[in-house]
């Protein structure tokens, strides 16, 4: 489209009152050189033509451009999870190894607090949601302090529960040494009933290079040891 004069300045208001066509230089149209004013009136009205304006509000993205970009996605997506799925297992074996000793140093000072009869003990296996061998040093399950009023090492029926952890995904806890296995006993004075006491936490994915061992010594220390599997 090539508008048949150029549009007039902004500070001709004369010339709009007349209705009159000016150009930018106040000559006539014929005046101008040939090549210089069809360029000029053809950028003008491509800039105020309705078909730039339709043409420029529905530009975006192809289908091919769109599955190139989630191909590549999907590659990082892939390199990125293979490379923190070891770091994820540390956090995750470090977080059990925290709740475990915060939950030995509970039941030490609630059995000083109680005057002893606290029992820590594994949950049972075989109900949702944790499904598991019936193994007796396996706390993969979680595990719960109650006060056990009888000392008998088994929660029963008026036995107050005072915390319970439940499982953690994707790890292993084992109970190494401790000979009941599937619980332990505090005693008035916040110390182990049965001895020293080890654990074993690591990831359950096969081949795994993360562990640690928990050390609880009688008298109420605990402490972690990354990279070795036992105590001793």
């Amino acid at each position: 489209m090539v508008l048949p004069f150029h549009l007039p300045p902004a500070g001709d208001w004369a010339g709009r009152r007349r209705g009159l066509p000016f150009i930018a230089s106040r000559q006539p149209l014929g005046r101008l050189p040939l090549a210089w004013d069809r360029a000029t009136l053809s950028m003008r009205a491509d800039m105020f033509s309705p078909c730039r304006a339709h043409r420029f509000h529905h530009q975006g993205f192809t289908t091919i451009e769109l599955m190139v970009v989630v191909a590549i996605l999907a590659v990082l997506a892939a390199l990125a999870s293979a490379n923190l799925t070891p770091i994820l297992e540390r956090w995750r074996v470090r977080q059990a190894v925290e709740e475990l000793t915060s939950t030995y140093t509970y039941a030490r000072s609630e059995a000083i607090r109680r005057g002893g009869n606290i029992t820590v003990r594994k949950r049972t296996v075989d109900t949702p949601p944790c499904l598991l061998p019936d193994d007796k040093s396996d706390w993969s399950c979680g595990w719960l302090v109650f006060d056990d009023t009888n000392g008998n090492g088994t929660q029963e029926v008026g036995e107050t529960t005072l915390r319970s952890t439940p499982a953690f995904g994707s790890i292993t806890v084992k109970n190494n040494a401790n000979t009941s296995g599937d619980s332990f006993q505090m005693t008035r004075w916040g110390e182990l009933q049965s001895g020293a006491l080890g654990f074993t936490v690591k990831p359950a994915r096969t081949g795994a290079d993360t562990v640690t061992a928990l050390c609880m010594a009688p008298g109420g220390r605990a402490k972690a040891k990354p990279g070795v599997a036992t105590c001793s």
